[in-house]
């Protein structure tokens, strides 16, 4: 299907397809075996590498102590992204789906649209661990997203489709509700082609096109439309200056920022391990809704790229901790730590400082981890107290302005009015903010 519908749509390109497949293996399965190894290091050259995971695995968190999930991202570490190095090939991820209805739960995945969230972050992992072995041409195939926007689509038309069998979405499964049917089929072909030839692709539909004989044409105009939506492609026409600055970079709050091949924004948890993408476009203001973060302004200029996201992180690159797929050499490891000979902390906050004599099991835990480094710490805490309020009081800024010197200031807030979204019209939650950008 791939083949048919790329050839249809690259007149004049000879387009072969080839595979290596079996039922139910995982990645790290594939790296295990040794012929398919050893015909991609030793065989036929290819433009694109195409990896697909076990259907459950793919959306397991990295880092949950999953044998099958840790074995993927070796396999990604050390032996694929080698390959596709050598080869000079494309390493292209095919994103799967969630399960039609409830069929994943007995795995931990309560719906569809929450295991296909799942998939997208451990998709977006397994590019992230490639772009940092220097395979910078890396990309993703949203299958699964392009069946999440085919979801929500007869979702806003009142429909439900976990259950309809007349919505387009309930026709991409095959009676199983896990694997995909003819039309299925047609539609990931088509989220692949997208992925991969996005200098040739536009949201449009023409009749030369090859349309599996199982899909109306309406259905084929519409699998066409939510493919190019969810390819990586459109930031190509959105602001080319993005495309220089494909790969991983640090911000200053230690967040992996990952520029996606071409069209995504990427905020990698670093505890989780994983990676919640953001669509972006210059100087729109761009919603991340699994993280309730905004990006609410995107600027180029030469060879940097600058965005502030919600949380007023700034960031300007490259501050490279991976390499760009401009081809940027790796930065060199970093020196050894240096361990300072004393470290002052002074803490702001309320009882949630205070209880349990906190900042002295702080200083104990810094001091034996720190061998031959003074730990001081010191505290004006407040019962109930909010940042605005610490603010307010003119003692304490008098002896933080004109005091001690202290290497870290730690701020906290009161335990509710730090979780109030900002801009709700919340005073204490307002009062926090010009104190933390005033005082």
């Amino acid at each position: 299907e791939f083949q048919k519908v790329a050839q249809s749509r690259l007149p004049g390109t000879t387009v072969t397809v080839a595979q290596n497949v079996v039922g139910g293996r995982t990645i790290g399965e594939a790296a295990a075996d040794t012929s398919l190894v050893a015909a991609l290091k030793g065989g036929a050259k290819y433009d694109y590498i195409v990896l697909q995971d076990q259907s459950l695995v793919g959306g397991i968190p990295a880092n949950t102590g999953w044998a099958q999930r840790d074995d993927g991202e070796d396999a990604v570490r050390d032996v694929f992204s080698p390959i596709a190095n050598d080869m000079g090939a494309t390493l292209v991820f095919y994103q799967t789906w969630g399960r039609r209805g409830t069929e994943g739960a007995q795995w931990g995945f309560t719906d569809f649209l929450q295991m296909e969230r799942c998939l997208e972050d451990g998709y977006a992992t397994y590019a992230d661990i490639a772009y940092r072995q220097g395979c910078s041409k890396t990309m993703i195939a949203r299958a699964g997203l392009l069946f999440r926007k085919i979801y929500e689509s007869a979702v806003a038309l009142g429909q439900t489709p976990s259950t309809d069998s007349s919505t387009l979405f309930w026709k991409l499964y095959y009676t199983d509700g896990s694997h995909p049917s003819t039309i299925g089929s047609y539609a990931i072909a088509t989220a692949m082609f997208y992925a991969m030839f996005p200098q040739t692709s536009y949201a449009g539909w023409e009749d030369t096109w090859y349309r599996n004989p199982a899909v109306t044409v309406d259905d084929a105009k519409t699998i066409s439309q939510f493919a190019f939506d969810t390819s990586s492609s459109q930031i190509e026409q959105v602001d080319p200056a993005l495309k220089q600055l494909w790969g991983s970079y640090l911000s200053r709050f230690n967040k992996v920022w990952v520029i996606r091949a071409p069209a995504l924004l990427c905020e990698h948890d670093m505890v989780t391990g994983k990676c919640h993408d953001l669509t972006v476009a210059a100087g729109n203001v761009v919603e991340c809704t699994s993280l309730s973060t905004k990006i609410t302004k995107i600027t180029t200029h030469a060879a940097q790229l600058t965005w502030t996201g919600g949380d007023s992180d700034v960031f300007t690159s490259p501050a490279v901790c991976g390499p760009t797929i401009a081809g940027s050499v790796p930065p060199p490891p970093p020196p050894p730590p240096v361990v300072p000979a004393s470290v002052s902390v002074f803490f702001v906050g309320n009882s949630y400082t205070q209880f349990n004599n906190m900042i002295v099991e702080f200083q104990k835990v810094a001091q034996s981890r720190l061998p031959g480094t003074t730990v001081t710490v010191a505290q004006n805490v407040v019962g109930g107290r909010t940042i605005g309020e610490a603010a307010a009081d003119t003692s304490l800024v008098a002896a933080l302005k004109g005091g001690a010197k202290y290497d870290y200031i730690v701020l906290q807030d009161q335990s509710l009015v730090g979780g109030i979204p900002a801009n709700t019209g919340w005073a204490q939650r307002d009062d926090g903010e010009d104190a933390v950008r005033d005082v």
